[in-house]
């Protein structure tokens, strides 16, 4: 199954196939999983150029 954060819905993993825009956002989409209180997993995948994007953009405003 794969689903949104729109869902609402108890997963056991959460794949993030990139950096989110914040910390916030990235808490949000984290908290999808295990909200039975089973054991459930987050797991970022990113790349450097993901960094490097958001750094440019915290020093130059958006």
């Amino acid at each position: 199954m794969c689903a949104t954060v729109a869902f609402g819905l108890d997963v056991r993993f959460v794949f993030h196939l990139s950096m989110p825009k914040s910390i916030e956002s990235y808490y949000q989409e984290c908290d999808r999983d295990g909200l039975d209180g089973q054991l459930a997993h987050c797991i970022l995948f990113y790349k450097y150029a993901d960094s490097h994007a958001h750094q440019k953009l915290i020093y130059y405003g958006n």
